[in-house]
């Protein structure tokens, strides 16, 4: 949820899977409460940015944010097992196809060589600067799969993001599937909330939760 189209309404905003066209999904939310039907929305990746990207299992992950501070929404577009995040800066309403643009130059990911996303990006002000930092799920070698901070020390007008700090490591018999922050407990600080599937030996499903780790010191 988050207001996409920035009419102060908070709209409900859906990735894709890996058997349908590139692309995520608007519900504008109106003025009734209730939501309008859903408007498709194609990301355009430029091949000089991102060589080749198949977008027909692109499996699209959004997190919608005002991320330079000029008041508009912005978007991240990742794709899950994909090795890079994009950016759209807005204003957003009213597209159908979105421009995207590489976060990072190629090779300057602030987070560990041969990771690549695995869950939702999540932009949300971790560490209480006012600032919005950049939550992610990562995958790679054994030791590197997990939740990372990406702490934002540039500014309101000029995001920069530092090198990824683990929060919560995962392994093989739970997967984290999905992520968001919230205050869960009311206390003022932002709680990390996670689904997780657990596998058997023998990879079949075993069970499928959510887990809620709560924010403690600064």
């Amino acid at each position: 949820m988050a207001d996409y189209d920035g009419d102060g309404r908070p709209d409900l905003i859906a990735g894709s899977d890996c058997c349908q066209e590139g692309c995520f999904y608007v519900f504008r939310r109106l003025k009734d409460g209730g939501f309008a039907p859903r408007q498709k929305v194609k990301p355009v990746f430029p091949p000089e940015q991102f060589g080749r990207v198949r977008t027909s299992a692109l499996a699209s992950r959004v997190a919608v944010a005002d991320l330079n501070g000029d008041g508009k929404p912005d978007v991240l577009i990742g794709g899950r097992d994909r090795g890079f995040l994009g950016v759209v800066y807005g204003p957003l309403a009213g597209k159908d196809e979105l421009t995207v643009q590489r976060m990072w130059p190629e090779g300057q990911e602030p987070y560990p060589p041969g990771t690549r996303l695995s869950t939702n990006p999540v932009l949300a002000d971790w560490d209480g600067d006012g600032l919005p930092d950049l939550i992610l799920g990562l995958r790679g070698g054994e030791r590197r799969r997990g939740v990372y901070w990406c702490r934002n020390v540039g500014t309101k007008r000029e995001p920069k993001f530092g090198p990824s700090q683990l929060l919560v490591a995962d392994n093989d018999v739970h997967r984290i599937t999905g992520i968001c922050v919230a205050d869960w407990n009311g206390d003022g600080r932002p709680d990390l909330i996670a689904s997780r599937m657990a596998y058997k030996e023998n990879s079949t499903l075993w069970h499928q939760k959510v887990w809620v780790y709560l924010r403690r010191g600064g």
